[in-house]
């Protein structure tokens, strides 16, 4: 019952979305806008890092959703780029994510057990070096390739009240040449 109550949620809170594009809405009310970004540590706090090893973990995690009081995180989606040198062994998904559609490089659509969206762990991705991997390389968090959109979605009253909210990609910058990472390390709009 659980998985097609899921499956249902995604269908109408995303299923919509790529048929006639409808606006969801950026805040522009001067406070942080909601935010998915990766990172490199499960605080969601690191986004530079020299990388010397031969894996690492990288951390989705969301920001600044609800803080409005439009409700808890029910599903979102995105795509996941990752830099020349680096492969995804493997993503593990929080125990509070639900049904999912996709791969995450490829463009993901997943629900959610509705949770506040301020330090949401929304992925974890293992990642291997398979060859060089160059100065100020990024692991971008991109729109979802069939909406255009970078959104997630809040039910504050249930499955029949859903409201759809775009939000920004922050990409995790690997091997920073400082002068230039900073300078162009700006947030992702979606379209």
């Amino acid at each position: 019952m659980r998985t097609i109550l899921a499956t249902l949620v995604l269908a109408v809170a995303l299923g919509a979305a790529a048929v006639d594009h409808p606006e969801a809405p950026f805040f522009n009310d001067g406070r942080p806008e909601v935010v998915l970004g990766a990172y490199f540590n499960e605080a969601g706090t690191d986004s530079l890092m020299e990388f010397e090893g031969d894996s690492l973990l990288v951390y989705l995690v969301m920001w600044n959703a609800g803080l409005r009081g439009e409700g808890d995180v029910a599903a979102l989606e995105y795509k996941i780029e990752l830099p020349d040198g680096i492969h995804l062994a493997k993503d593990t998904l929080p125990e509070y994510s639900h049904l999912c559609i996709g791969t995450v490089l490829k463009g993901f659509s997943q629900t959610l057990e509705k949770r506040p969206g301020h330090g949401l762990l929304v992925e974890t991705l293992h990642l291997v070096r398979i060859g060089p991997v160059a100065k100020d390389a990024r692991i971008r968090v991109l729109p979802h390739p069939e909406t255009q959109l970078l959104q997630w979605v809040a039910m504050p009253g249930g499955p029949g009240t859903v409201r759809k909210y775009q939000m920004l990609g922050r990409d995790a910058i690997l091997n920073p040449e400082l002068t230039t990472a900073l300078e162009s390390w700006k947030p992702l709009r979606s379209q």
